[in-house]
């Protein structure tokens, strides 16, 4: 899973800032300064041909774009009417010493829609009417400069122009054809909305986005587990599993989930850890958080049961890492990423640890700690048989010491951690001091995790956890784990303040654990790996398309020309 989600973030790269105004007309007007100079012609055609339908396009795209209340701001604007021109120049350049200014000259202009009518089409998927008279605009001006004032048929452009429409069109069709038959969605749509959020991050793009993954996601039902700890005046701390993926990225769908639950329940007590997911269940849109949250509200409604506790255990199955504490009949179980690698736990993976822990614990959270990068990891499966070996290792753990627990959290300034920051529960283990650290980003630089725990050093047993927040991949061009970007030290002294925090308010808690499955509109399963697949099919279809379909207009063209149709 983690290299198709590697692999749908790598479209970023393939984002670019436009250039400004300024700047792209400054290219221009070097290109048509050197043209004139290098061929020798006189200010009049330059002018009618090249410099007025130019700035003439520019301004009606701008104004009849932002008429439209479509985001496709100035620089972009510029950007695409400087690479049409550039891409029509370079042919012009051939094609006028072969056959003459004027056919030369309109032979390569009559391209111009053919790149327009792609990006505009995409940027305008909801207005296609639109989208198809914005894209002839530079078509159009050449038209009418030709009508008025050149002694040229304007027959033979016309009908030019409409092959290249026609292979735009094609071209679109043949690339997202797959995508449609699978998912019924327009991919463009997505692509446009995508782009866009990057840009700006506004919440119209990010709308769009969610109902993008609405129409292509279905309902499933999943739990919901929260571990209270609770003191005389209250709530002191839960421990909180919703399990669906906190992504896609950016707020899309559930990526922020710690701090969007929070917000909706008033609450700064949570410790949201990443669950046994992929990105295989990520929600579709705001109303599935609140859902959530509606069922997290319910969950914290509860009496206290238990006042005692267990030692931190720590085994390993099938060269898994596995870590779990009892809270009286309780069990809290994290996979651990240590010996052998992974990144992400198969939802099956938990729920398969609920069933079979069931005969000796009344309720169980099954978490992924979600600590140790490693770009080539996949996610994790365990069998029956694991399950098993689990169970058999946990039948011995008991409680032995009342719950005494302390709970801190830090914000933390930086770029690869989210605005949950970083969070620590402490219990005293008998004469010792055991806990959890819970750092909001997406996985942790290899290394830091280790790092971390030999700082807290007055923890006699401690483990590291990351949420697995997509919040922070927005900023990055890749996944950006937790110490990518930001100063380790200034990230260990936060733990340990955190911790430190926890240490300071100890007290004696009592606990009570709660599930609901609820419904929620979500990915299904191995949808991420069809849509990476489908895309990689859409580009080597296009990477054919593209010369192809390039080639036969450019023909057909030449002949409607060369024939003076």
């Amino acid at each position: 899973m983690v290299s198709e989600e590697k692999y749908i973030v790598s479209l970023r790269k393939h984002i670019f800032s436009a250039p400004s105004p300024a700047f792209s007309l400054l290219v221009f007007l070097g290109v048509i300064g050197l043209f004139s100079y290098l061929l020798h012609q006189n200010i009049h055609d330059v002018l009618l041909l090249f410099i007025a339908p130019y700035l003439i396009t520019i301004a009606l795209d701008y104004y009849s774009i932002r008429a439209l209340r479509i985001y496709f701001p100035l620089n972009r604007v510029s950007a695409l009417n400087l690479f049409t021109f550039m891409v029509a120049f370079v042919q012009f350049w051939i094609l006028n010493y072969l056959f003459g200014f004027y056919m030369g000259f309109y032979l390569a202009f009559s391209s111009v829609i053919y790149p327009r009518f792609i990006i505009y089409r995409t940027f305008l998927s909801e207005k296609k009417c639109y989208s198809l008279l914005v894209s002839a605009y530079y078509s159009i001006v050449l038209i009418v400069i030709t009508l008025l004032f050149l002694p040229y048929s304007v027959k033979s452009f016309l009908a030019a122009t409409v092959v290249y429409l026609i292979i735009g069109y094609l071209m679109i069709r043949t690339s997202t054809a797959p995508f449609r038959r699978e998912f019924r969605e327009d991919p463009l749509f997505f692509v446009s909305a995508f782009i866009n959020y990057m840009a700006r991050l506004s919440k119209e793009d990010l709308e769009k986005l969610n109902r993008f993954f609405y129409g292509i996601y279905e309902y499933r039902k999943v739990p919901i587990s929260a571990i209270v700890f609770k003191n005389q005046s209250g709530i002191k701390a839960v421990f909180l599993a919703p399990y669906i993926h906190p992504g896609p990225f950016g707020e899309v769908g559930g990526s922020d989930i710690s701090t969007k639950l929070e917000k909706i329940l008033n609450m700064d007590n949570l410790m949201v850890f990443h669950t046994t997911t992929t990105h295989d269940n990520n929600v579709a849109t705001d109303e599935d958080v609140r859902k959530i949250a509606d069922t997290v509200r319910r969950l914290l409604d509860g009496e206290c049961e238990y006042t005692e506790m267990s030692d931190i255990v720590r085994f390993e199955v099938g060269g898994h890492g596995v870590m779990a504490q009892r809270f009286g009949q309780y069990a809290f179980i994290a996979l651990l990423p240590t010996r052998a690698e992974f990144d992400d736990v198969e939802l099956n993976t938990g729920i398969m640890l609920m069933h079979a822990l069931r005969d000796k614990f009344r309720d169980v959270m099954a978490i992924d700690a979600h600590n140790n990068f490693n770009e080539n990891s996949l996610p994790l499966t365990l069998t029956q048989r694991d399950a098993h070996k689990i169970r058999d290792a946990l039948r011995t753990l008991k409680n032995k010491y009342r719950i005494k627990m302390g709970y801190g959290a830090v914000k933390f300034e930086g770029h690869s951690i989210g605005p949950g920051g970083i969070r620590a529960a402490v219990f005293e283990c008998g004469t010792k001091k055991c806990g959890y650290v819970l750092i909001d980003g997406n996985n942790i630089k290899e290394g830091l995790t280790e790092k971390i725990k030999k700082a807290v050093a007055e923890l006699a047993d401690v483990e590291v956890f990351s949420t697995d927040n997509h919040v922070v991949n927005v900023t990055m061009m890749d996944l950006n784990p937790v110490g990518t970007e930001d100063n380790w030290d200034k990230i260990i002294e936060s733990a340990k303040a955190a911790v430190q925090n926890a240490i300071e308010n100890m007290e004696e808690v009592c606990v009570y654990m709660k599930t609901e499955w609820v419904e929620l509109r979500m990915a299904a399963s191995g949808q991420l790996a069809k849509m990476t697949d489908i895309t990689k099919e859409s580009m080597k279809v296009a990477k054919i398309a593209v010369p192809l379909l390039s080639a036969g207009g450019f023909i057909i063209s030449f002949l409607i020309f060369y024939l003076g149709l």
